[in-house]
């Protein structure tokens, strides 16, 4: 068996997905000590072998409580195939709404 493709936004979207309800938790939890920010930001790295390798709340004033919180969902993830290399995406909540772009 070879390679597969890089992963499709679809792809990553659907994944995500899998995590919703977890992290729509994390950001009702942690939503009144986020201040003004009306989403959450996640960078995200995605290993060769389909793993999530790291996640970064990508808002500096978050708290630490929803940096672990959405660290640990995010991490439980895993994505199909062997690539030959890592893929990095980003992670949108918006009011409980996840979406994903690809980086």
């Amino acid at each position: 068996r070879g390679l597969t493709p890089a992963l499709e936004r679809k792809e990553v979207d659907k994944s995500f997905a899998r995590a919703k309800k977890s992290l729509t938790a994390c950001y009702r939890k942690y939503f009144d000590n986020l201040g003004n920010f009306h989403k959450v930001n996640v960078g995200v790295e995605i290993a060769a072998n389909g793993r999530v390798e790291t996640v970064e709340l990508l808002q500096d004033k978050a708290p630490v409580a929803l940096r672990a919180c959405v660290a640990k969902a995010v991490k439980r993830l895993r994505f199909r195939g062997k690539r030959e290399s890592s893929e990095a995406h980003q992670l949108f909540m918006v009011l409980g709404k996840v979406k994903s772009i690809r980086k």
